[in-house]
C-alpha cells in the first residue's frame, strides 16, 4: 500500500463510505470483535482440516495417494490468495469476500460430510483451501487497509493469536468426534462467523453491500494492485526479461534460501499430510491422542513466538532459521528411527519428539523487527 493511499485511508478516504475504526484502552485499541471469526477460521483451516480430511479420505477406503491429492488440492486452493486481493483491490468489497471466503470453506466441509470417491474429497478439499485464502487475505487488509501503519505490528499479531488459539482448540475437537462429524461441524462453525465477522469490520455495517464493477482478466494479471501487493503478492504478466531475472535470483543467496525452502517444505508436507493416519498405524497412537498433542504442542509453542522476535534481534534471522529447520530435522528423523524400531516404551519418545516438531515452529515463522523498507516483504511471507 502505498504512502498516499495510506493516507488517503487513515482519512476516511479509502471508499465510499469507509472510515478508519476508532479504538480506545489499552487491550480493545489492538482487539476488534471480529478477531473471534478469524479464530474460528483457525479452527477451521488450521485445526479440524488438518486433522478431519487425511481420516475422511482413509475412512472412505481411500489410499496415501489420494489422502495425498487432497491436501494438494487444499493447498492448490490457497494459492489462488494473491486472486483475492486483486478482486479486494479493484472492487473495495472487503466485507463480501471475508464472507465469501467462510461460505466456500463451508461448503468444501459439507461436501466432505455427505459425499465419497476422490472427486468429492478434491472438490472439497480444494474448497477449502480457495475459501481460506479469501478469508485470510482480506483479514489482513483489513488491518492494513483502515489502520495506521505504525499499529500494524500490535493488531496483526494480536489477530494471529486469535488465529493460532482457534487452531488450538480446532485440533482438540477433532479427535472427540468421527471424522464425518467433524466435517460436518466445521461446516456448522460457519454459521457463528459469519454472524460474529460482521462486528467491528471497519467497512459500513449497515448494509450488507455487493458493489456492482467490471473486471478485465488482462489487468487481474498484469499486477494484483498496490494495497493487496503489500499484504499478499504481486501478480503480473511473464515476458522473456522475467526469465533472465529468474536466473539471476536462483544463481544468488536468496535463490538458494528458496530451493531449501522448498526441500524442507515437501519433507514437512509429507508428514503433515498424513499426520493422524502415521501416528496411528506407525505408533498405535489414537486420533484423539495425536489430535490433543498437537493442540498442546501448538498452544505451548504460542510463547515461544516472544522469545523467537526477541533472538531474532540479537542473533541473524538466517540463525533462527537454521535452528528452527534443524528442530524439525531432529523431530522427523527421531519419528522415523522410533517407527522402525518398533519398542514398547515409543509412546514418550514419539511425544517429545513431536513436541519439539511442533513446537519449533515460531522459529520458523518469526520475520525481525525493522523499521525499513523490508517491512513490506515480512509481512506478504507472514500473512500470505
Amino acid at each position: 500500500m502505498s504512502s498516499t493511499q495510506g493516507e488517503a485511508g487513515h482519512a476516511g478516504g479509502a471508499g465510499p463510505g469507509r472510515q478508519v475504526i476508532a479504538t480506545r484502552g489499552d487491550i480493545s485499541r489492538w482487539i476488534e470483535p471480529w478477531y473471534v471469526a478469524y479464530a474460528i477460521l483457525g479452527a477451521l483451516a488450521s485445526g479440524l482440516a488438518v486433522i478431519a480430511i487425511p481420516l475422511v479420505v482413509i475412512g472412505g477406503g481411500g489410499t496415501a495417494t489420494e489422502i495425498g491429492t487432497a491436501i494438494a488440492a487444499q493447498n492448490i486452493g490457497a494459492l489462488f490468495a494473491p486472486f483475492w486481493g486483486a478482486m479486494a483491490d479493484r472492487t473495495k468489497s472487503y466485507r463480501v469476500i471475508f464472507f465469501l471466503g467462510f461460505i466456500l470453506i463451508g461448503l468444501g466441509f459439507l461436501g466432505l460430510s455427505v459425499l465419497q470417491g476422490l472427486t468429492a474429497w478434491t472438490t472439497g478439499a480444494f474448497l477449502i483451501g480457495f475459501g481460506t485464502g479469501a478469508s485470510n487475505t482480506v483479514a489482513a487488509l483489513f488491518v492494513v487497509e483502515f489502520t495506521p501503519k505504525e499499529e500494524w505490528g500490535q493488531r496483526i499479531s494480536w489477530m494471529q493469536t486469535f488465529n493460532a488459539l482457534g487452531s488450538v482448540l480446532g485440533m482438540a475437537m477433532a479427535g472427540l468426534l468421527a471424522p464425518r462429524l467433524d466435517t460436518l461441524l466445521a461446516a456448522l462453525l460457519v454459521i457463528p462467523a459469519l454472524i460474529l465477522g460482521g462486528r467491528g469490520l471497519p467497512v459500513p455495517g449497515s448494509h450488507f453491500h455487493l458493489p456492482h464493477f467490471t473486471l478485465h482478466p488482462t489487468s487481474l494479471l498484469h499486477r494484483s494492485g498496490p494495497n493487496a501487493a503489500s499484504v499478499v503478492a504481486a501478480t503480473h504478466r511473464l515476458t522473456l526479461a522475467d526469465l533472465g531475472v529468474a536466473r539471476q535470483l536462483l544463481s544468488s543467496r536468496f535463490g538458494l534460501f528458496l530451493g531449501c525452502w522448498f526441500a524442507f517444505s515437501l519433507a514437512v508436507s509429507s508428514f503433515a499430510s498424513l499426520y493422524p493416519v502415521l501416528m496411528e498405524k506407525s505408533f498405535a497412537i489414537s486420533v484423539a491422542q495425536s489430535s490433543l498433542l498437537m493442540s498442546i504442542a501448538t498452544a505451548v509453542s504460542i510463547p515461544l513466538y516472544n522469545y523467537a522476535g526477541r533472538l531474532v534481534t540479537r542473533q541473524s534471522p538466517a540463525a533462527v532459521l537454521g535452528i528452527g529447520i534443524g528442530g524439525r530435522m531432529i523431530g522427523l528423523a527421531g519419528l522415523a528411527i522410533v517407527a522402525f524400531l518398533h519398542v514398547w516404551w515409543a509412546i514418550l519418545p514419539v511425544i517429545l519428539l513431536f513436541g519439539l516438531y511442533q513446537g519449533i515452529w515460531p522459529l520458523l515463522r518469526t520475520r525481525p523487527k525493522s523499521n525499513t523498507s523490508d517491512h513490506r516483504f515480512w509481512w506478504r511471507i507472514q500473512v500470505s
